[in-house]
């Protein structure tokens, strides 16, 4: 299998959706190349007191969007990056309080005493440093982020290193994918200059507030400076002559000319994006790579009353091409539902595709699913049916990033009839999604409804999904692909995670009731021994409730009335020889998920069901 090596030039949210899908395919090596010219509320605050610190703000967020939700340790370090102060705080007091390690609570999210030692140390270091060099000012920490404080105790103990203080960020998160500053340190602030002469003074007035008239430049400033002074006659001339454009990040300019693939994500294009096409067209020229337009859906406040067209010549214009468009920009992908698109089939040298990518779930934010197709997709289609079933009726709170792994999927690439089934006290979505279902089925184990359904129709794969937790659900084409090759009937998600995550995960439920917990630490071995008297081989996790079955590989099996239960189909499936593989799966719990009597209930009705049943 062929690595692609892909590029992302984009900003702190809008490449979101891109970015966590196209992380977990095998075929990618990902690496984001951000500038670092935020200047807003907090983060401008601490720019303007700690001299040379680039803003620290995009780069945390895309930290945050590479870590791994199924480590619990992950999980804390994304909750203890991402917290904000939300009262005034006595700097004096706060450094004191760190330094001596007393009241942390007070000031502190609790997850930061689950890290492990060694990291939870490392942060409290960085932080100490940071208010140690911020109380000698007036700063308030209203509305800080915690991250980036850490980011600038970082950045002050590596001496003013920006680049070195990115890289030792990305070390605390697990992840194989590159975050690279697109400049090599020298401090800079973005101001910009509309058509009428006007200047934008600072990155947040220029992202925050509409801007009715078009922005005409954009510059790059090496001092923090009062422009009010110039009128309208003069501004153009003066802010050309204090124009200092920063040399390229050596690594950056690397991944630029080994790239396979270059793609400009959307986002707020004058701050997040056009300020990196400046530092780096000259790299981008030269380098061989397909190079990719992801238009905005929708009109950002820098881009009102833009059109598509104008957005990619202001585009093409910062990247400086000599004489033909496709050598800076091969492909626009525009939404083909986009309100402002102007764009025919072709700009110049450059080929514009229409085509629908918008996330099923939120329409206001790009599917990475349809993205990556519209790149990688080779036009092999699989002339197979598949069905999901996903029992959400017991979830007490919905985790939206769980249930996008199936919305996110452009499944109508990979299989030629699709039907996904959820099943849910509420609808997920007020608009009517093609080819997917939700129903309200009040039996203790809908999926034997479904499964009975999928094995009358013409359908080749049954994926279930219920039970007590989230799973990783990016992996079920693999592990559809896994069942064809080693010709299995049912595959089974085993819940893979350490003995202290299992019973973290068991305390998640149960709280603080002993005598349930006890009670659940021994029966993952005693389900284990009762399926394997039944059943002769064993099954690490028979109550998963993560399931795939292949039709065209199971044995015929009657289908009667008494199959109640998982625990049934899979003793009928096992009696007729079919084969039965459990593979890992990441997965993790919160807690009131669902009721202590509803899983005591399915667990029992499990066991009737393979015995008596």
């Amino acid at each position: 299998m062929k690595i692609n090596k892909v590029t992302l030039f984009c900003g702190g949210s809008g490449s979101e959706s891109i970015i966590k899908y196209f992380l977990n395919q095998k075929n990618v090596e990902l690496t984001l190349l951000i500038n670092a010219y935020d200047d807003g509320k907090s983060t401008g605050a601490l720019r303007k007191n700690i001299p040379g610190l680039l803003g620290p703000s995009d780069f945390r967020k895309n930290f945050s969007y590479l870590i791994n939700l199924f480590s619990d340790e992950q999980r804390n370090l994304k909750k203890v990056f991402e917290f904000r102060f939300k009262k005034k705080i006595v700097l004096n007091n706060f450094y004191f309080d760190i330094k001596n390690s007393k009241n942390l609570k007070k000031y502190i999210p609790e997850e930061i005493n689950l890290l492990e030692n060694e990291v939870k140390k490392k942060l409290l270091n960085y932080l100490l440093i940071s208010i140690e060099y911020l109380k000698s000012t007036r700063i308030n920490l209203f509305d800080f982020s915690l991250g980036n404080l850490i980011f600038a105790g970082i950045f002050l103990n590596e001496r003013n290193n920006f680049n070195l203080t990115v890289k030792k960020f990305t070390n605390f998160i697990s992840t194989n994918t590159k975050i690279i500053n697109i400049s090599n340190n020298q401090n800079r602030w973005l101001v910009a200059i509309n058509k009428n002469n006007k200047i934008i003074h600072d990155e947040p007035n220029l992202v925050e507030k509409k801007q009715f008239v078009p922005i005409k430049e954009i510059y790059l400033i090496k001092k923090k400076k009062n422009l009010s002074f110039l009128n309208k006659k003069n501004a153009l001339k003066y802010l050309k002559k204090i124009n200092s454009i920063p040399n390229i990040n050596h690594e950056a300019k690397n991944i630029i000319l080994k790239s396979d693939y270059i793609i400009y994500g959307p986002g707020t294009q004058h701050s997040s994006l056009f300020p990196s096409y400046i530092i780096a067209n000259k790299y981008i020229k030269k380098s061989k790579a397909e190079k990719i337009m992801v238009m905005n859906l929708e009109q950002d406040n820098d881009i009102q009353d833009l059109k598509s067209k104008e957005i990619l010549k202001q585009a093409l214009k910062y990247l400086k091409f000599k004489s033909k468009t496709n050598e800076v920009i091969n492909t626009v992908l525009v939404d083909e539902n986009c309100k402002f698109n102007n764009l025919g089939i072709k700009f110049k040298d450059t080929k514009i595709k229409k085509s629908n990518l918008r996330n099923n779930f939120f329409k206001k934010i790009h599917s990475g699913k349809r993205i990556y197709d519209e790149i990688f997709y080779t036009n092999e289609r699989k002339s197979k049916k598949l069905m999901i079933f996903l029992n959400l009726k017991y979830e007490n709170s919905l985790n939206v990033d769980h249930v996008d792994q199936i919305f996110n999927q452009d499944w109508s690439k990979l299989f030629n009839k699709l039907t996904v089934i959820v099943n849910s006290k509420r609808n997920l979505t007020t608009k009517k999604i093609p080819n997917i279902y939700f129903v309200n089925l009040k039996e203790n184990f809908p999926e034997i409804l479904i499964f009975n359904k999928w094995y009358k129709k013409n359908y080749d794969y049954l994926v279930t999904i219920s039970g007590d937790g989230y799973y990783d659900l990016s992996k079920i084409v693999d592990h559809i692909n896994l069942v064809e090759h080693l010709n299995c009937g049912l595959l089974i998600g085993s819940r893979n995670q350490s003995r202290h995550q299992h019973f973290d995960n068991i305390k998640k439920i149960y709280g603080k009731n002993r005598v349930l917990y006890f009670l659940s630490k021994i029966s993952e071995f005693f389900f284990i021994i009762i399926y394997f008297l039944k059943l002769n081989f064993f099954l690490t996790d028979p109550n998963s409730g993560y399931r795939i079955y292949s039709k065209q590989n199971m044995n015929f099996i009657k289908i009667k009335k008494n199959l109640k239960t998982p625990s049934v189909i899979l003793k009928n499936l096992v009696k007729e020889k079919n084969e039965v593989i459990e593979v890992p799966i990441k997965y993790y719990v919160k807690r009131n998920f669902s009721t202590i009597i509803l899983r005591f209930n399915q667990a029992l009705r499990n066991i009737k069901g393979l015995y008596f049943d």
